[in-house]
């Protein structure tokens, strides 16, 4: 039942395009205590199988969403990105209650990491822009990098609770650190505190500081 009503809000989105102001009506949705208890609940619950299957539609979500609503702050993009800015909000909040609520235990936690990992080589790295230049953070549309890090900062936190539970992990080196850095695993990351980084010596270097 929880998949098939993010499937049908996915599709709603789709839908909406040609009237945004259907597309505010699904926004909403995220201020109703109700239907957020409801989710909570059922992610809580969920059994390791649906865990793999709702985290891949949210990571498709997310990617399809970004690589469709533009890449820069071009005005001849802007009604491209205006369109997908509040379904990407919509997208990557309800990502978040997921990972919020998605229990770590013994039997999840590798599997778990590992979506982790990969969600932030893929999903963070494109709303990042997969570049970690001072030029192409000034070129980043605003909306994607602040959704972006907060997706990366929620990433972080069931990752920690994953590595909690897997035994004989080298936390230096295995745990987030891993996550935000270069090298995780086996995996080439996107390197996240380079990037904060960068974002810290821009906002030193403007005019506004």
């Amino acid at each position: 039942q929880t998949k098939h009503l993010l499937s049908s809000t996915r599709k709603a989105f789709l839908v909406s395009k040609v009237c945004h102001r259907e597309s505010e009506s699904l926004q909403r949705v995220l201020s109703c205590g109700n239907i957020i208890e409801s989710l909570s609940t059922a992610y809580q619950i969920c059994p390791s199988g649906q865990i793999h299957e709702i985290w891949e539609f949210f990571d498709a979500w997310t990617l399809e969403i970004t690589r469709r609503g533009g890449t820069t702050n071009d005005d001849a993009a802007g009604s491209n990105e205006r369109d997908s800015s509040t379904e990407l909000s919509f997208c990557v909040q309800m990502f978040i209650i997921f990972i919020r609520n998605v229990r770590t235990n013994k039997q999840n936690s590798t599997e778990i990491r590992t979506f982790s990992e990969k969600t932030m080589a893929s999903s963070v790295a494109t709303l990042l822009g997969n570049d970690i230049s001072i030029e192409s953070i000034s070129a980043r549309c605003d909306y994607f990098l602040r959704q972006g890090l907060n997706l990366c900062g929620w990433l972080v936190d069931i990752h920690t609770r994953a590595c909690f539970w897997i035994e004989n992990l080298h936390v230096s080196y295995h745990g987030s650190y891993s996550l935000l850095s270069q090298d995780s695993s086996e995996n080439k990351n996107f390197d996240v505190l380079a990037y904060l980084q960068n974002v810290v010596d821009m906002v030193l270097a403007s005019d506004h500081y």
